[in-house]
């Protein structure tokens, strides 16, 4: 089921407040199940992408009211996620594991980048007229996001509400011990060349050379 018509099941629920979980990397556990990545491992995608699905829920654990978008369809993990999951898919389904109810959840599911992610979040703030809406991701990964949010085209809505949120922090006040976790991996490999990555992709949104599809 696409976000479309997600937003139609749930369009009579009049939330104000959402928290969006950009998707990230996912690996395998011990039972061969999909998880989010962590900071140790990950089969496809960035590292970190538990710390941004632990940070959105304590985001909603301090406002159940607050609806949860969790947001990615298979970006360049396609090549070994089975047929009908994505990574929104593995988002919903550990917040549900957390307690976060279903019907509090918008899954979706058709972008496979950051910008194709906020493009969608566009969409669904129109349907819902939210007043604002927190987008998480990793400290590393933040600073594209505001720059998209500042120089894409066609982000209009989701500009005007939305307030960036550093997962990294929100997780490690409530849990010291992962930050000698995330200290480490912002000190090493592959971490240090993703974030080369996000510096120079922030350089390109602001001198107009880079590509949003």
């Amino acid at each position: 089921m696409g976000y479309g018509q997600k937003l139609l099941i749930l369009h009579h629920m009049k939330f104000k407040e959402a928290v969006c979980i950009i998707s990230g990397g996912i690996k395998r556990n011990e039972a061969g199940e999909w998880v989010s990545s962590d900071f140790v491992r990950s089969d496809c995608g960035p590292l970190g992408s538990n710390i941004r699905l632990l940070a959105g829920y304590y985001l909603y654990e301090k406002d159940p009211q607050r609806i949860m978008i969790v947001s990615g369809g298979h970006g360049e993990c396609g090549r070994i996620l089975p047929e009908g999951l994505s990574l929104s898919g593995v988002l919903k389904r550990e917040l549900i594991e957390h307690g976060v109810p279903e019907k509090s959840i918008i899954e979706e599911n058709q972008s496979n980048n950051t910008y194709q992610q906020l493009r969608a979040l566009d969409h669904i703030i129109k349907q819902h007229t939210l007043k604002r809406i927190f987008v998480v991701s990793n400290t590393y990964h933040i600073s594209r996001i505001k720059a998209m949010l500042q120089f894409a085209p066609d982000l209009t809505e989701v500009a005007k509400v939305a307030e960036t949120v550093f997962a990294d922090d929100i997780v490690t006040q409530h849990d010291l011990s992962q930050r000698v976790v995330i200290d480490e991996a912002y000190n090493r490999e592959p971490t240090l060349s993703v974030i080369a990555k996000e510096i120079e992709g922030v350089k390109q949104i602001k001198n107009g050379t880079y590509r949003f599809t």
